[in-house]
């Protein structure tokens, strides 16, 4: 199978946009201040596992609450 320029151009393109999602996906995470943790998942390596740790449990069911609360005001 021959490639054309075009094809080259556009798996560039494609790898570019990966490597930039990779990228934000990473800052997201460190963003996230311990309230989430990610794993790899053991039976594909191209999975990653993301869990709520204590911390994050914690602010969720903080929300839950919250909003559960603001809608019974309404």
């Amino acid at each position: 199978m021959m490639l054309e320029q075009a094809d080259f151009e556009h798996l560039l393109q494609l790898r570019t946009g990966l490597r930039r999602f990779l990228r934000w996906n990473e800052q997201q995470s460190k963003e996230a201040g311990g309230l989430v943790k990610r794993a790899p998942d053991e039976s594909s390596r191209s999975v990653v596992r993301v869990t709520l740790t204590p911390d994050g449990i914690a602010k969720l069911d903080a929300l839950a609450e919250a909003h559960l609360q603001e809608l019974t005001w309404c």
